[in-house]
């Protein structure tokens, strides 16, 4: 099967230029979350999972398999919490790979600079749905094989920035005067 390129959709848990530890495995791996409107046609994602459903278990398709695409108006399966507000009427996907994705922006120049893909900005990727069947957990996965940046987002949560100019007020020469050091909002 080839490679499969999603809709558009946001980033979410943006570990693309630099991986993160993924704690089951043990493994560095790079990886995001893509959010995609429920209104958003998914039925070539949904083929290409169907497609490598039947190519690992032909008629045989098991009863349970973990699906890659989660209603994100739902909650965490392990703890039952709520998904975050920003996937909140979204369907999402994880992908993820120990290989290193290319990155690119819309006119697929290399995105090199950490900054420029975060939670909120706007991306398609390419994958690679992938059946497994480990310790009777069966499921499709999906590799992370390339990212392309369409268009910056409103960033969400912790990964909106905030402008030091608008954070601090400025400092004369006066450096010994008390009311230099006063506690910002921020700790008040």
């Amino acid at each position: 099967m080839s490679n499969y390129v999603t809709p558009v959709g946001k980033a979410s848990y943006t570990y693309l230029l630099k991986p993160k530890l993924n704690a089951k495995s043990g493994k560095m791996q790079y990886s995001t979350d893509i959010l995609f409107d429920k209104k958003t046609d998914l039925s070539k994602l949904k083929a290409a999972i169907e497609e490598t459903i039947k190519e690992k278990w032909g008629a045989k398709r098991p009863k349970v398999l973990h699906s890659p695409i989660k209603d994100g108006d739902g909650v965490k399966p392990k703890t039952g919490e709520p998904y975050g507000d920003e996937y909140h009427g979204c369907f999402f996907i994880t992908t993820k790979n120990t290989r290193k994705p290319g990155v690119v922006d819309a006119q697929t120049q290399p995105i090199l600079d950490e900054s420029e893909i975060y939670g909120g900005c706007y991306i398609r990727a390419s994958l690679k749905p992938f059946a497994y069947d480990v310790d009777g957990s069966k499921g499709i996965t999906l590799y992370l094989i390339n990212v392309q940046k369409v268009k910056d987002g409103e960033p969400f949560g912790g990964d909106a920035k905030v402008s030091p100019e608008n954070e601090f007020d400025v400092i004369d020469d006066e450096q010994d005067n008390p009311a230099n050091y006063q506690q910002s909002n921020l700790l008040g």
